[in-house]
């Protein structure tokens, strides 16, 4: 009996060393290539079998052409795997039943960093330990981590964004009247009192703005002030504001509405006074921009706004865009509210992990963004890989972006963010 025990004990030892080794060939899934390269997915692309869900709120066509491009993409590398698209206009209240369930799927898209910090604090949104963050944090655009950062663990990768920072404008009138784009905060500023003056008399004005949205009337307004806070001080107080340790009747916050108030709030200043901005849906809003003469000439909205302008007005010609320019008075620098979406992992299998690792190259964020309307987190990503002109800019101002931070509504706790704010 003696014998037998040593000899079983040998096997156990030589076992355990094979093991050892073939993890040590093994490597990681993604190994020698960009971000996220991590030992985590479990060997080589073709070693990987099995499914995963990806729960997401995708419904429109562009949206999920996007999404079929990063699964083919993923698939070149991992055939086997197969990764199911889950779409659901009731996205939040499904991935609440799923998670109360027990029967959350794999992996998530969530666009609210709120709801994904609530999903951590139940245990259910797992850390993504096995991404190097390091690595992660020095390609993507500076901040835009922050977004998927909990208690200084990662545990949401944002994988596609928008742009809220951007001023569209008529161009055909600037040309005629021979309006420059301004540079600075305060540029903006005498430009609006230049186009008041020679407006004025005409029942025009300088901006178009609307906040009006039913339930969710007033979200414009909080972007505005979102982005004045990031031009205003450095990206730490947005972070304490965002985080709760600044209070919103705080000299820091304070001075933001005072400064949104300044700009709106003179006679002539924004199209129809402080009555015609809550009256006015924010998807009506730009409509006077194009009238001919327009009514208005600036309106400050995110990317996704030029799907709603006029199909016969082309971008380039009759209007155009400049990024919502820095503040002289605050920090200087160029910074870019974003939205978007951030992959989270709620079952962990080798599969799951190897997605997320594949969704953080340029590789997967490219293949993306050349569905078009969203951009890539990825500041590696080529110019190239998006479709238009509109893209191409927007995606190089958030590349070269001094400072990123995602919509501090959307990563307040709801009550806050969708509540009083």
């Amino acid at each position: 009996m003696g014998k037998e025990r040593a000899r079983g004990r040998m096997m156990i030892v030589l076992l355990a060393v094979l093991a050892l080794i073939a993890a040590a060939c093994g490597g990681g899934a993604d190994e020698g290539g960009d971000a996220g390269g991590s030992e985590g997915a479990g060997g080589e692309g073709g070693e990987l079998s099995g499914e995963i869900t990806v729960l997401h709120n995708f419904t429109e066509e562009q949206d999920l052409q996007g999404f079929d491009n990063i699964i083919a993409a993923f698939n070149e590398q991992y055939p086997d795997v197969e990764v199911k698209s889950e779409g659901s206009p009731q996205f939040e209240e499904q991935a609440l039943t799923r998670v109360e369930g027990g029967n959350p799927p794999e992996i998530m898209l969530i666009p609210q960093p709120g709801l994904i910090k609530d999903f951590f604090e139940r245990g259910a949104a797992l850390p993504l330990d096995f991404l190097d963050r390091e690595q992660i944090e020095s390609e993507y655009v500076p901040g835009v981590l922050q977004a998927g950062i909990i208690e200084d663990q990662l545990v949401g990768l944002p994988i596609r964004l928008s742009v809220k920072s951007l001023v569209w404008y008529n161009k055909t009138a600037f040309e005629q009247n021979g309006y420059e784009v301004p540079e600075t905060w305060e540029d903006m500023v005498a430009l609006t009192e230049q186009i008041r003056g020679d407006v004025s008399g005409e029942g025009g004005a300088a901006w178009c703005v609307g906040v009006e949205d039913a339930t969710a009337t007033g979200w414009t307004t909080t972007d505005w002030v979102e982005d004045i806070m990031l031009r205003m001080h450095p990206g730490e107080v947005y972070d304490q504001w965002v985080g709760g340790a600044i209070q919103f009747q705080s000299p820091e916050v304070t001075a933001a509405f005072e400064e949104l108030g300044n700009l709106w709030f003179p006679e002539g200043n924004v199209l129809g006074g402080r009555q015609n901005i809550v009256q006015t849906s924010f998807s009506a809003a730009a409509e006077p921009m194009f009238e001919d003469p327009p009514a208005c000439l600036l309106h400050r909205q995110a990317s996704f706004v030029q799907g709603s302008y006029p199909e016969d007005m082309e971008f380039g010609t009759d209007y155009d865009f400049f990024p919502l320019p820095p503040m002289e008075s605050g920090t200087g620098d160029n910074a870019v509210l974003t939205a978007g979406d951030i992959l989270t992992m709620f079952n962990d299998t080798p599969m799951a992990r190897a997605f997320i690792e594949f969704a953080a190259t340029t590789e997967a964020q490219e293949a993306w963004a050349s569905a078009g309307s969203f951009l890539c987190s990825n500041a590696s990503c080529s110019p190239d890989a998006y479709p238009d002109e509109a893209l191409r800019r927007q995606g190089e101002m958030l590349a070269n972006a001094d400072i990123a931070r995602f919509d501090a509504s959307d990563l307040m706790p709801s009550q806050v963010g969708a509540g009083a704010l």
